[in-house]
């Protein structure tokens, strides 16, 4: 009865919980995933004695998850403008959510993956999303620039290995990365 809730639901007494089930303690989401003859033998118990939560519910996890492995995104492109002769010297790629029920906005959607722990994911998918439709519009060599989230720079194993990923299947295409200014802080 402290924001505990099963599916959605407030939780007010005792309940029985199922394979599949959702869990959601404070900001944490639990799914519940049993082989069948486990949960003919036995019980679940958790232990929740030193696990600390924080006090919101954030809805949209699942949605979040869908729209990552849908890859429910769609790019947008800001010429990169050289003021000397106003030529176009690439596209800034900037991503927007295109998934129902959550935000197209890149920062209400980004505060949300945040929120639910899928920054990086987000920040690839608009990256390697927004390189693979801008080079098939704009051809091979166009450069790119590329925005990273402040939390790839926490796991750059990650962010190399993605960039590696990107580079491999865009092997003459300019790309340039740039680094958010809040990973510096």
């Amino acid at each position: 009865t402290n924001g505990t809730f099963l599916n959605r639901e407030p939780v007010v007494s005792a309940i029985v919980v199922s394979h599949g089930d959702v869990l959601h303690f404070g900001d944490h989401e639990l799914r519940l995933m049993s082989r069948t003859q486990e949960l003919q033998t036995g019980t679940l118990q958790l232990n929740l004695s030193n696990l600390t939560l924080p006090n919101r519910l954030h809805v949209g996890a699942d949605k979040m998850a869908n729209l990552l492995s849908e890859k429910a995104v769609e790019p947008h492109f800001q010429p990169v403008i050289d003021l000397r002769d106003g030529a176009i010297k690439g596209y800034e790629v900037l991503g927007r959510g295109a998934y129902p029920g959550l935000p197209r906005a890149p920062y209400e959607l980004l505060q949300l993956a945040e929120q639910v722990g899928y920054e990086c994911e987000l920040s690839v998918l608009f990256r390697d999303h927004g390189v693979e439709v801008g080079q098939a519009h704009a051809g091979v060599s166009t450069t790119f620039y590329v925005n990273t989230h402040p939390a790839e720079m926490l796991d750059t194993d990650g962010l190399f290995q993605s960039l590696e990923s990107l580079r491999n299947r865009h092997p003459e295409t300019p790309i340039v990365l740039e680094v958010h200014e809040g990973a510096v802080l």
